[in-house]
C-alpha cells in the first residue's frame, strides 16, 4: 500500500505530548475521491484519530490540497514520521470521543470531555463559564474584556455574530464578531476573534483581532500617523478570575522562557489579598530599540526603557531584554496557564496576577503613550490557555512559542503536481540560485539579523522586512526606515522555498511576513475611495525614511524631497500580491489568509470596475505634473503614463491584477473571477498588436511588461490544466508568442546599458530572472520547431542575470533576494525535468 510521510519535527527541545496540530498537504490528482478516505498511522500500523478537510480540487473532483488535524506525541529533537494512507474501503477506526457542541439562547456550550467551555452570545469575555471535573474553574464575575480610550472611557465587545467556522471531532473553531461599545451604545471600534478547542484537552487557541473599519482621511494623498481617520486608546486587556477554593491556599507563579526562571505569586484567598505582579514588555529588547521606527504622531520614541521588566508589589524583581513569559494562577484545585504568542516581538506587552485574577493586556496602560489604529489597520494577538485540574495532566504551553514544523518531503510536494514549476531543493550541490537565496536564512545578515538594524519589531513592525536595499548611499547617525511591504511576493518565495528544503527558517519567515501583511499592510475598510478600499500599501518610498507615514508610503514629512504636485496616492494595482496568501492557506488552513486573497481581489475587481474613472483622474494629474515640470516631461510622458499605471496595456499593474483574478479563481472556482482575468487580457494584448510603438525598451517606464507576460504563462497553465482549450486559450497564446518573438530579435541586459538606468544596481539583475520565465511559458506553448530559441534565450537571460548580481549586489540585499527567490526557480524547474531538450545553464 502507497503512502504520503508526513513528518512532525521538533526543533526546540521540548517533549511535546498530545500536542494539537493542523498542516496541508497536495495530493496527486484523483488520488482522493468520492468513496475513498485518509487514515493516518505510526509505524507499527496503529491509527491516529484524524479530522480532514480539503481546501482545493483538481478539475475532476478530487482533493488537490487536504488540511489534517491530529495530536502529535514526539520527543525533544525528534522527528516523528507517521504514514497518512488513502483507502477505498471504510476502515474501522478507534476514533476518541469527539468535541459536542450545544447551543441555547443566551450561551454556546463546547465540550471537548476534557472540559466544558461557555460563551455569552452577547459579550465577548471570553469565557463565561469553564466546567472541569464538574467544578467551575472561573468565578462568575471579573471575567471581561475591556478596552479604555484615551480620554479613561471603556467600552465592551458587544457581539454581532457567531460563526461556526470548522466543526470536526477533534478541532472545532468558531468565529466571533463585534464591536467594542460603550454603556451608551457608542462604538469606538470593531473586533473578531477565532477560538480554537482540540478534543480530549482544555487547551484554547484565541485569536483576537482589533480593528479600525473607518477609512483614513489622508489629507493630498499622505497617510501619516495623527491622521483623523485613526482610533486612540490606553489599553485593551483581557482578564480571568479563578474561583475561589476557600479549603486550599493559592498557588500561582510566573515562568520564564528559554530560561524558564520561575516566581511564585502568593495570595490569601480568605483575606482577598497578595501580590500584584506584573511582566511588562516595553521595547525589544534589542541594541536599536529606541529606534526611528518607532515614532509615534508627534515624531517621538516613546519606549522607556530596554527589554522587560518583572515587577512585584512595586519591587523591580528582574529586569531582562527579551521575555516570553507563561504565567498561571490556580487555586489548589484548578489552574488557568497562559500565554501570548511572540510576547516580546508585538511589544508593548505586559501579563498580570494579581489576587485570583489573570490580566492579559495586549495594549498594555503601562506604556508611555496612546495607541493609535490607523483607518483600515487591525492587529491580531494569540492568546493560549490551558485549564486543568492541579493533579491532572496538562499538554503545557512552552511548546507554542516554538511551533512543530510540519510537512511531507520535498519530493512528495513534487509528486503531487499541485506546486507549479515545483523541484526539490539539491542540497549536496547547491547551484548559484540556492547560494544567493540562502543569505536570507544564513549568517549575519539574514533577513532575521536585518531586523535588528533598524528593531522591526513592536506591534505593527513584527514580521516586515527591511528594505536595505533602499538605505545604499544613506549617510547619518541612524540607519534608514525603510518597510519592504510584501513586493514581488516574499511570502511566496519563502513558504515554497520551505517546501523545497524543509528548512523551518523559510517558514517562520513566511508565517511571521504573512501576519503582519494580513493586519498592516492591506487597507481593511470599505469606507474610502472604490479604487483604495481593500488594497495593498506600497512599500517605504524609495531612499526616504518611512517617517510617520510607517507602513504606508506616503508622508508628509516627504514633501521636501518630491514635488508637491504630484507627490501622493495609496494602494494600488502595481503593488498587490496574493500568491502567498494562497500558499499559506493551503498549507496551514488559515482562514484569515483566504479572506486576505478574497479582499485582494475585490480591491482588483473594483479597480477594474473604475478604470475609465482613474485614467481620466490620471490625464488630468499628468497634465498638472506636466506645468510644474515642463523641462523633465512631455506629451510622450502623458502618454507614457498611462500605459505604466493603466490597465491598458501590458505593465506591472495589470499583470498583478491578473494574476490576483486567477488565485481567487483557484481559491474559490468562481467563474467570475476566470472572465474578469478573460477580460482584463483582451483590454491589455492582441495578437496583431503593433510591439514598435508601444515603447517595451523604454526601461525605466516600461521594463514591467513582462510581469503582465508572467501572468498571462500562469492563465494559460491553468486554462490548460482545467482542459479548457478554447478560443481564449488560442487567444492568449498567440499573444505570448507574439511578444516572445519580439523579445528575441530586441530584448537586452538592463545592465550592458547602465547609461539608460537612473540607479543601475542589483535589482536590475534580479529582473532579468523575469525574462528567462516568459522564454520558458513561451517554449511551453509553441511549435516545436520554436522551443529551442525559446530555450537558449532563457538561458542566456538567467545566466546573465546572476552575473549582473555577481557585479552589482555582493552585499545580496533584501529586494534582489526576494526576486530571485521568486524568479529563479522556474528555471531549475526546466533543468531538473525537461532534460529532453533543455540547453543547461553555464553554472
Amino acid at each position: 500500500m502507497s503512502y504520503i510521510p508526513i513528518l512532525v519535527e521538533e526543533n526546540a527541545g521540548i517533549y511535546r505530548h498530545c500536542e494539537p496540530v493542523s498542516v496541508g498537504i497536495p495530493l496527486p490528482k484523483g488520488l482522493l475521491s468520492g468513496g475513498s478516505m485518509l487514515r493516518l498511522q505510526d509505524w507499527d500500523g496503529n491509527d491516529c484519530p484524524l479530522q480532514t478537510a480539503s481546501l482545493a480540487f483538481w478539475p475532476d473532483g478530487s482533493s488537490k490540497w487536504v488540511l489534517l488535524d491530529f495530536q502529535a506525541s514526539v520527543e525533544a529533537y525528534q522527528t516523528l514520521e507517521l504514514r497518512l494512507v488513502v483507502e477505498t474501503e471504510t476502515p474501522r477506526l478507534n476514533n476518541p470521543k469527539s468535541i459536542l457542541i450545544e447551543q441555547s439562547l443566551d450561551v454556546l456550550k463546547i465540550d471537548t470531555q476534557a472540559a466544558c467551555f461557555f460563551l455569552n452570545h452577547k459579550v465577548f469575555s471570553p469565557f463565561e463559564r469553564v466546567v472541569i471535573r464538574g467544578q467551575d474553574v472561573l468565578s462568575a464575575s471579573g471575567n471581561e474584556i475591556v478596552l479604555t480610550d484615551d480620554a479613561g472611557k471603556t467600552y465592551d465587545p458587544v457581539i454581532e455574530n457567531i460563526v461556526l467556522e470548522t466543526e470536526g471531532d477533534l478541532r472545532t473553531t468558531i468565529k466571533i464578531e463585534g464591536s467594542f461599545q460603550s454603556s451608551g451604545q457608542q462604538a469606538f471600534c470593531d473586533f473578531f476573534s477565532r477560538l480554537s478547542f482540540y478534543v480530549n484537552s482544555a487547551l484554547v487557541k484565541l485569536e483576537f483581532t482589533l480593528l479600525n473599519p473607518k477609512a483614513a482621511i489622508h489629507p493630498g494623498g499622505l497617510w501619516d500617523l495623527g491622521d483623523p481617520g485613526s482610533v486612540f486608546f490606553e489599553d485593551l486587556s483581557l482578564s480571568l478570575r479563578v474561583r475561589a477554593d476557600w479549603d486550599a491556599p493559592g498557588r500561582s507563579q510566573w515562568q520564564s522562557m528559554p530560561g524558564r526562571t520561575v516566581y511564585p505569586i502568593n495570595f490569601n484567598q480568605k483575606a482577598k489579598q497578595g501580590d500584584l505582579f506584573t511582566i511588562y514588555q516595553d521595547s525589544s529588547g534589542g541594541e536599536h530599540w529606541k529606534s526611528l521606527n518607532h515614532v509615534n504622531r508627534d515624531g517621538e520614541v516613546p519606549q522607556r526603557f530596554r527589554g522587560y521588566q518583572v515587577v512585584c508589589n512595586g519591587n523591580v524583581l528582574e529586569e531582562g531584554l527579551r521575555a516570553t513569559p507563561i504565567i498561571r494562577i490556580g487555586n489548589g484545585t484548578n489552574s488557568i496557564e497562559t500565554t501570548v504568542q511572540h510576547f516580546w516581538q508585538n511589544c508593548p506587552k505586559a501579563l498580570e496576577a494579581e489576587q485570583d485574577t489573570l490580566h492579559i493586556r495586549l495594549f498594555p496602560y503601562q506604556f508611555d503613550d496612546a495607541f493609535e489604529l490607523q483607518g483600515g489597520e487591525q492587529k491580531t494577538h494569540t492568546i493560549f490557555f490551558e485549564m486543568c485540574p492541579e493533579d491532572g495532566e496538562k499538554m503545557g504551553l512552552e511548546g507554542v512559542h516554538r511551533p512543530l514544523s510540519l510537512r511531507t518531503t520535498p519530493e512528495c510536494y513534487a509528486d503531487s503536481k499541485a506546486l507549479s514549476h515545483f523541484v526539490p531543493e539539491n542540497k549536496e550541490n547547491k547551484d548559484k540560485y540556492q547560494e544567493f537565496i540562502h543569505a536570507a536564512i544564513e549568517g549575519e545578515q539574514s533577513f532575521f539579523k536585518r531586523r535588528e538594524i533598524i528593531d522591526e519589531y513592536g506591534w505593527r513592525n513584527f514580521g516586515e522586512l527591511y528594505g536595505d536595499h533602499e538605505a545604499v548611499g544613506h549617510e547619518g547617525p541612524n540607519p534608514l526606515i525603510s518597510h519592504y511591504n510584501n513586493q514581488y511576493d516574499g511570502i511566496f518565495g519563502f513558504l515554497n522555498q520551505y517546501l523545497r528544503s524543509g528548512d523551518i527558517e523559510w517558514f517562520i519567515l513566511g508565517d511571521e511576513l504573512c501576519r503582519h501583511v494580513k493586519d498592516i499592510d492591506i487597507y481593511h475598510t470599505d469606507e474610502d475611495r472604490i479604487e483604495y478600499n481593500r488594497g495593498l500599501f506600497w512599500h517605504t518610498e524609495h531612499y526616504i525614511d518611512a517617517e510617520t507615514a510607517t507602513h504606508r508610503c506616503f508622508s508628509k514629512k516627504h514633501l521636501p524631497y518630491r514635488n508637491k504636485a504630484f507627490y501622493g496616492g495609496g494602494p494600488s494595482l502595481s503593488h498587490v500580491y496574493s500568491s502567498g496568501l494562497l500558499l499559506h492557506h493551503y498549507m496551514t488552513g488559515s482562514v484569515s489568509s483566504y479572506e486576505a486573497v478574497l479582499e485582494l481581489a475585490l480591491f482588483v475587481e473594483n479597480n477594474i470596475r473604475s478604470e475609465k474613472r482613474l485614467l481620466r483622474k490620471m490625464l488630468r494629474t499628468a497634465r498638472k505634473f506636466i506645468a510644474f515640470i515642463k523641462e523633465k516631461t512631455s506629451e510622450k510622458s502623458l502618454v507614457q503614463l498611462n500605459k505604466v499605471y493603466g490597465l491598458d496595456g501590458p505593465g506591472r499593474a495589470s499583470g498583478n491584477a491578473l494574476a490576483v483574478l486567477l488565485d481567487a479563481y483557484q481559491l474559490t472556482k468562481q467563474n467570475r473571477y476566470l472572465k474578469k482575468a478573460e477580460t482584463l487580457i483582451r483590454a491589455c494584448v492582441h495578437p496583431n498588436d503593433d510591439i514598435a510603438k508601444k515603447d517595451l525598451l523604454d526601461i525605466e517606464n516600461r521594463w514591467m511588461y513582462v510581469v503582465f507576460f508572467q501572468s498571462l504563462g500562469k492563465y494559460l497553465d491553468i486554462k490548460t490544466e482545467h482542459q479548457q482549450i478554447d478560443e481564449m486559450w488560442d487567444y492568449s497564446r498567440k499573444c505570448l508568442l507574439h511578444y516572445v518573438d519580439w523579445m528575441v530579435k530586441n530584448e537586452y541586459v538592463y545592465l550592458s546599458k547602465p547609461e539608460k538606468l537612473e540607479y543601475p544596481n542589483g535589482t536590475w539583475g534580479a529582473q532579468e530572472l523575469r525574462k528567462c520565465n516568459v522564454f520558458l511559458y513561451a517554449e511551453k506553448y509553441a511549435k516545436e520547431s520554436e522551443k529551442r530559441r525559446f530555450i537558449e534565450k532563457a538561458r542566456y537571460f538567467y545566466d546573465e542575470g546572476f552575473l549582473s548580481l555577481e557585479e552589482y549586489d555582493r552585499e545580496k540585499l533584501t529586494r534582489p533576494i526576494v526576486l530571485v527567490l521568486l524568479n529563479g526557480m522556474m528555471f531549475n524547474y526546466f533543468g531538473a525535468f525537461r532534460k529532453d531538450n533543455f540547453i543547461q545553464s553555464k553554472s
